[in-house]
């Protein structure tokens, strides 16, 4: 059998990253990394895992991505940064917002996720618990006090602990700046590796290039 570091025998290559991880997938084992257990704010990164917790949810409630409309709210359309330019009452598929969050890195398809999957969480999982039971004395932020939001982050956190990503606390659905928003590059080899398993994963993040358009727009009717 060939020895799996023998392609880094001689070191490994040129890295500037602060944090690194080379992971073998097959065997499930860190093969080299530096400052791999490092938490650090993961910034976009983040998305990944909203996605991973979307095709979670509409795995377990057979929802289907291309049936699944949803328009998106003001705060949605208002989301700074990195975004796919939807507008308030913008009307598209689930299938449609996953392109949007992960191609240009939409900040703005990501908080549409999180706000409608969040209110799909609180109404089918916790039958509009009082958010005591649910929570705890967790300490909350910003967006840990959105009222359909937090949920969502519950669920993005509870699969970073069934991932065994032990270093890992989401505290936002699309990664903009956050310090209480971190990771590490062992955790996130991790989430890559399930996240891979994913055909449509596979299939939106291998897309080089795509158009699409809103199918309405709820706020000019």
């Amino acid at each position: 059998m060939q020895n799996p570091l023998a392609p880094y025998l001689g070191g490994p290559p040129q890295i500037s990253a602060q944090s690194w991880v080379i992971y073998d997938c097959e065997q499930r084992c860190l093969l080299k990394g530096r400052y791999e257990t490092l938490r650090r704010e993961v910034a976009s990164i983040t998305k990944m895992m909203t996605f991973y917790t979307v095709i979670c949810i509409i795995e377990e409630y057979k929802i289907d991505p291309k049936k699944t409309l949803i328009a998106v709210s003001r705060m949605g359309a208002q989301v700074s940064g990195t975004t796919a330019d939807l507008r308030e009452g913008d009307v598209l598929s689930l299938y449609q917002l996953f392109y949007a969050m992960m191609l240009p890195s939409g900040n703005d398809a990501a908080y549409t996720l999180a706000e409608y999957f969040g209110e799909f969480i609180r109404t089918e999982k916790y039958n509009y618990s009082h958010s005591d039971k649910v929570f705890g004395n967790i300490h909350l932020s910003p967006f840990y006090t959105h009222p359909t939001i937090k949920y969502f982050l519950r669920e993005m956190n509870l699969n970073a602990q069934r991932l065994n990503m032990f270093d890992t606390f989401y505290d936002s659905p699309h990664g903009l700046r956050n310090e209480r928003n971190f990771s590490t590059a062992y955790d996130v080899a991790l989430l890559v590796h399930e996240c891979m398993k994913i055909p449509l994963f596979r299939q939106v993040v291998g897309t080089g290039y795509t158009e699409t358009r809103s199918l309405g727009n709820q706020a000019a009717m």
